[in-house]
Order: structure tokens, then C-alpha cells, then sequence
């Protein structure tokens, strides 16, 4: 039986005029996407497996490459087998991890990230078609005691509106278990439409890990209360992290428009330019400041 999506009350209208509901619908069936969306709804989180996103050997790829990325910047190789390389790194936002900010232009391949249908297809599903690519960076968590505490990604203060403002689409480059250091979700909380007391950022009663192969896509909605065990396993955890927005909201992003290049674009679907924030207004803005001869 095929699941009944769109379950929230006014979630295709959040997708405005146009049409542009029924068109993600329809990405959703033709890619058999329709239990994600489903689990989207009635969960916050949702999990593709890997033989539903690419082809053979793209996550050995995305890995190489996260991994080539933290030893330009550190002149170490990281420690896959044990995590030596990362036990020391200091803790974040997200655990004792090792943020790279600076990963999607430094290979194509993460432009191919970006770019795969189905991750778009669900992050489109929550955010509507206009949705922009806030931030990507690699993640690598070492071993370590911290756990990260329930949240919710939406950057907004209560009360939150009952459709996704942000969402978060994580590519999975190693597995994920409750020793490996999972990502925690409180299923069911993004219809609470509120961020998480400092009591209830502690408490995880109501948690499930989130357990799933490398090659997988985990995709969540941003009203979602989620947080992250320990790693107590060795060797580390590996992942690269898409935050999308809706296209009026303007957190501080990465400078995905002063950087992408013609190049970039063309050699890309029409939806790049998008994605990066390349709306026709910002590309005759940053032609006009280029040719300033013309101004």
C-alpha cells in the first residue's frame, strides 16, 4: 500500500502558486520517493538507501574526497581504523568534529552531490522548488565522551511554523550506529512547532538513533528535535552536510554566489544557478559589478 503524503494540513499550499506542488509530487512518485515523503511527514526524518541514489562507488568518491579536503588543511592523512588523527579536535556545535567548510569547491563531485535527484526531490518536498543550498561541509567525529544535545535546526524563535523553513540533507560516507556516534531524532517532534527546553535538550527518553549504511542519504525536516550520541567506537565518522533554505530566508551562508562560476553553471542543470543563489537579479548584479564599465 502506498502511503498517503502531504498528511500535514496546508503543506502543498506552502509550496505556493503555480503548480509547483503537484510538479514535486510527481518527482516524488517517478522516483518511488513516496515512504520518504510519507516518513517526512509523519516522522521528520527519513533515510534513502543507497542503491536509490547513485551509482556504484560515488560514496568511496565523496569520502576520498572529504578526506583529501582535512589533509590539505591539516597535513594529516585522517585516522579511518582508529581516530587518533581526530580525538583531539575540539568540540563544536556538532560534537568533537572537524568542520570543512570549504569542500564544494574543491572537486566537481560534490557539485554531482548536490545534484542528485533524489535528495533534491525531498528537500524540494519540505522546502518548495525555490530552495537554496545554505551551507555543505564535510564532517569528521572522532571518539570522544560529548553528546550533542536535541535541537532543532530551524533559526527562528518560538513558535515555528508547522512547515520547514531549513532542512538538512546528510550524505552518510561511513556507517552509522549508536557506537559509531548516530545522529538522535525524537520522531514526531517537528509537529510540535517549538525548539527544545535546555530540560528537554538533555533528555533522551523519547530518542531513536538513527542506524543506517554508508551510501546513505538521512533527510530531515527542520522543525525536527535531533542531536548525536558519543562516538565510543574507533576510527571516525564521516559525513557531508547539505543545509538548504527557503529562498527568502538569508542566513549567513557560505559565498556560494561570489564564487560560482559560469563554468559551474553551465556545465550543470538549469537548478544550479538556483540552488547557489544564482537568481537572474543576483547574475546581473554580479555582472554589473564585473564590467563596471557598463554601469
Amino acid at each position: 500500500m502506498t502511503e498517503k503524503i502531504f498528511a500535514d494540513p496546508g503543506m502543498l499550499a506552502a509550496h505556493g502558486d503555480g503548480g509547483a506542488g503537484e510538479r514535486v509530487l510527481a518527482e516524488i512518485a517517478r522516483l518511488g520517493l513516496e515512504h520518504n515523503a510519507w516518513e517526512l511527514d509523519s516522522l521528520g526524518y527519513t533515510v534513502v538507501l543507497p542503491d536509490r541514489l547513485a551509482r556504484a562507488g560515488f560514496t568511496d568518491r565523496l569520502l576520498a574526497r572529504v578526506l583529501d579536503e582535512s589533509e590539505r588543511i591539516n597535513g594529516v592523512r585522517p585516522d579511518m581504523a582508529g581516530g587518533e588523527s581526530h580525538r583531539q579536535v575540539a568540540v563544536t556545535n556538532v560534537g568533537r568534529s572537524e568542520i570543512l567548510t570549504d569542500v564544494f569547491f574543491s572537486d566537481r563531485i560534490f557539485e554531482e552531490a548536490l545534484m542528485n535527484e533524489a535528495m533534491l526531490a525531498l528537500v524540494s518536498y519540505l522546502l518548495g522548488e525555490n530552495c537554496e543550498l545554505a551551507a555543505m561541509n564535510g564532517l569528521i567525529k572522532g571518539p570522544g565522551p560529548e553528546h550533542v544535545p536535541m535541537h532543532a535546526d530551524s533559526i527562528q524563535p518560538n513558535p515555528l511554523p508547522p512547515y520547514a523553513q531549513v532542512a538538512n540533507a546528510t550524505w552518510l560516507l561511513t556507517d552509522y550506529d549508536e557506537a559509531a556516534g548516530a545522529t538522535l531524532f525524537e520522531p514526531g517532534s517537528h509537529r510540535k512547532c517549538r525548539n527544545p527546553t535546555a530540560g528537554e535538550s538533555i533528555d533522551l527518553s523519547a530518542t531513536v538513533p538513527l542506524i543506517a549504511p554508508a551510501g546513505s542519504l538521512l533527510v530531515w525536516h527542520g522543525n525536527t528535535w535531533h542531536g548525536a550520541l558519543p562516538r565510543t567506537a574507533p576510527g571516525l565518522r564521516v559525513s557531508l552536510l547539505c543545509f538548504f533554505t527557503r529562498s527568502y530566508i538569508k542566513p549567513p551562508k557560505e559565498s556560494f554566489t561570489a564564487r560560482v562560476t559560469q563554468e559551474m553553471v553551465d556545465r550543470n542543470p538549469p537548478r544550479f544557478a538556483r540552488l547557489a543563489g544564482l537568481t537572474q537579479l543576483d547574475r546581473l548584479t554580479e555582472c554589473m559589478a564585473r564590467h563596471s564599465a557598463f554601469v
